[in-house]
């Protein structure tokens, strides 16, 4: 843990185009913590009223909560080994639960007031999940999620509570990344003291593509997200028709929603699906059955030249006026900021 130290600039003439604002003026380590079981794998922090709590995930299964008022953990859990490596994780705003993803697609709620696991359910293609924020704006409080899979072209929403799936976002790829959408592709049944030995025969796709970044922005309804094609969309979960990409698109894609109905998943059955669609008009049959995107070109992407693996919104306060900002990063090590 690091603090990041500010100074006041001074004010400077009009003339010069400078004026009065906050500049970095170092960073200074506060706690150090060594992470004695393999490595982290996701971390969240949250402050609460009896607590400061950092919660992190390990590379051997471990879900520590770590108090910073504290010398010590103030909790350990361990995920079970049969549902893979807890890779992902979010804390529920009430403080009360978390949900965390593991690598063989497994959701599992925990109780937070007594560390115990609550309930535990599969994504139906069985991929890894590698990404899970709170929903910004669910319905009446519900407790949902959106998650990110490996190899998925979407990112869907997650009722914690009964494990179904009540909305879908789409993206449409570029050609010849050999994507498919996760909630169409074919289910991977869960059984007792299953260690995913069929994993180690499983080939994975060549040049997949699949959703990196997720980022809710604060105060809004909506959702970013970016991955291997180097685009950022802007879902609108209130307004789907609302959507659209933030840069790297076609400026002829428009956003389409559909309730979709799925006999073969139970848990897809009458989820709202926001599809991006092209120029070209797609039929409303590729909801239900198709698995391969459309094979029409794009132009290449202006900004980012690699996978970006993360999104962030923010708000710039040095400047006269409050700007909002998209901050990304891609596997190249570029960082972009983005009015």
């Amino acid at each position: 843990m690091f603090n990041v130290d500010y100074t006041r600039r001074q004010p400077t003439s009009a003339a010069s185009g400078g004026g009065q604002g906050r500049c970095v003026s170092g960073m200074s380590t506060i706690r150090q913590l060594n992470v004695t079981e393999g490595y982290a794998l996701a971390m969240q922090h949250f402050n609460a009223a009896a607590e400061s709590l950092v919660v992190y995930t390990t590379s051997a299964g471990g879900i520590h909560g770590w108090d910073l008022r504290a010398p010590r953990e103030a909790w350990l859990s361990h995920s079970r080994a049969s549902d893979g490596l807890p890779q992902s994780l979010c804390v529920a705003p009430n403080r009360l639960w978390m949900c965390t993803g593991t690598s063989r697609g497994f959701f599992n709620c925990w109780d937070l007031r007594f560390q115990v696991l609550a309930h535990s359910w599969r994504h139906p293609a069985g991929l890894g999940i590698t990404k899970l924020i709170n929903h910004p704006q669910p319905p009446a409080g519900q407790p949902w999620v959106i998650a990110a899979t490996e190899h998925g072209a979407e990112v869907s929403t997650w009722d914690v509570q009964s494990g179904s799936c009540p909305a879908i976002f789409r993206a449409q790829p570029e050609p010849g990344m050999n994507s498919i959408y996760p909630s169409v592709a074919a289910a991977q049944p869960a059984t007792a003291h299953d260690y995913g030995l069929n994993d180690l025969r499983a080939v994975s796709p060549t040049a997949a593509y699949s959703m990196q970044a997720l980022h809710a922005p604060i105060g809004t309804a909506s959702v970013l997200t970016a991955g291997s094609d180097q685009k950022i969309r802007f879902w609108n979960t209130a307004t789907p028709q609302e959507s659209f990409t933030v840069f790297g698109g076609d400026s002829e894609t428009g956003y389409h929603d559909s309730i979709w109905e799925n006999g073969d998943c139970p848990m897809y059955n009458d989820a709202l699906v926001t599809q991006e669609v092209g120029s070209q008009h797609i039929s409303s049959g590729m909801m239900g059955n198709a698995k391969d995107v459309s094979s029409r070109s794009w132009s290449p992407s202006p900004h980012h030249k690699d996978t970006i693996l993360d999104v962030h919104a923010a708000e710039m306060s040095h400047q006269k006026a409050p700007t909002r900002v998209i901050i990304s990063a891609s596997r190249d090590g570029t960082i972009k900021v983005t009015k």
